[in-house]
């Protein structure tokens, strides 16, 4: 093999420095390597015997080659190359760049287990995306979404990284803030300094701001703030901010047997979620029918926060039923909730307990009942 070792620091020049040649056999570099493989297998001269295989590289380039030939003959790295990231690096981008495999996975490895660095994280957000890089980007992942905990903390300088990692410090469930207000205004004081046109500016947020900021959790002052922002189309701006005034509490499920096990006025919460800066919860109940012999099922939404304002409420109940499959609303209304107030209805189904709660009941599928509620506010 012959390999040509060009002067990186002049790279538009291209002036070759020197050559090396070293004896290596094409077996054990087809075996290792798909590039080789179809090398010598492609029948042009250097698939030929005894041809000369000429490798073109620079400078800097050169020990992480030679780590390269040496890891296809023992299948290790050296001892001072594992000890490097910056080395390890190098070998992982020509280990790629020859597609040796086995030398990328044990790259991996070593680097996700030596200490990283914000530069070293940074660094291993712009490798090519291969699945064994996965572990990598995964452990970068973790590392920079530590840095930035706090976001308010370290502002500035998040406004001036990738987008890559933006987004990974606002989408990490460690990260702290106030609120979602100030992820929000953290998603835009980045966008308007990394993209200062405005047209750049809406098309990139209009692609991806929904990913970074859940609009339902907004504040109703930062949902005004939304609608009026010149940063964001305005046709964008009213369908998210609609869809974060109507917002679907995620079905809530009630399994057989803690239906069996209610008896009347007995109740099942469900977790709290939220509708603009306001909390609510679901509860569902075992009723006493009246007038009749039979209880029913009862479902009912509550307020449960500190606020004593009122605010206007348009909800629906849904119940998943056979042998539809489907979420049929049985339930609505319009009310006016204060702070720890609730409403609904002790009727949402009404048939016989022991039929509601029988094998066959079509309210319940695999063993388990799917409520849903869908709200929206009223200005």
């Amino acid at each position: 093999m012959q390999i040509e070792i060009f002067d990186d620091e002049h790279e538009r020049e291209r002036s070759l420095i020197r050559v090396k040649r070293i004896h290596i056999s094409s077996l054990v570099l087809a075996s290792n390597s798909e590039f080789f493989f179809k090398l010598f297998s492609n029948g042009m001269k250097e698939s030929q015997p005894n041809s000369t295989v000429t490798i073109r590289i620079y400078d800097s380039e050169e020990d992480a080659f030679m780590e390269i030939l040496n890891f296809m003959y023992g299948m290790t790295l050296s001892s001072r190359a594992m000890k490097s990231s910056c080395t390890l690096f190098k070998v992982l981008m020509l280990a790629d760049k020859f597609e040796i495999i086995s030398c990328i996975e044990q790259c991996v490895q070593l680097l996700v287990d030596l200490p990283m660095t914000r530069e070293s994280a940074l660094l291993y957000f712009d490798i090519p995306m291969r699945s064994e890089y996965q572990p990598l980007i995964n452990e970068a992942t973790r590392f920079l979404s530590s840095c930035y905990e706090d976001l308010t903390k370290h502002l500035d300088e998040l406004c001036d990284m990738p987008v890559t990692v933006m987004e990974t410090v606002l989408c990490s469930d460690n990260v702290r803030v106030s609120s979602e207000d100030c992820v929000y205004d953290i998603a835009l004081k980045w966008a308007r300094k990394q993209y200062p046109r405005l047209e750049d500016r809406r098309a990139f947020l209009g692609s991806c701001i929904t990913r970074l900021v859940r609009f339902p959790y907004l504040r109703c002052a930062k949902l005004r703030e939304v609608l009026a922002c010149e940063d964001l189309d305005h046709d964008f701006a009213k369908d998210v901010v609609g869809e974060a005034l109507f917002f679907k509490v995620d079905p809530f499920n009630i399994t057989i047997e803690a239906c069996e096990k209610l008896r009347v006025r007995d109740k099942i919460s469900s977790k709290l979620f939220y509708l603009g800066k306001r909390s609510f919860f679901l509860i569902a109940e075992r009723c006493k029918s009246n007038p009749g012999p039979s209880d029913s099922f009862g479902l009912f939404l509550c307020s449960n926060d500190r606020f004593s304002e009122v605010i206007i409420v348009d909800f629906m109940f849904a119940v998943k039923k056979k042998p539809e499959m489907n979420f049929l609303n049985l339930h609505g209304m319009v009310a006016s909730f204060k702070k720890n107030e609730g409403f609904g209805t002790d009727r949402l189904i009404c048939m016989l307990w022991n039929n509601f709660t029988a094998n066959d009941s079509p309210y319940f599928i695999d063993g388990v009942l799917h409520l849903k509620a869908k709200l929206s506010f009223i200005n």
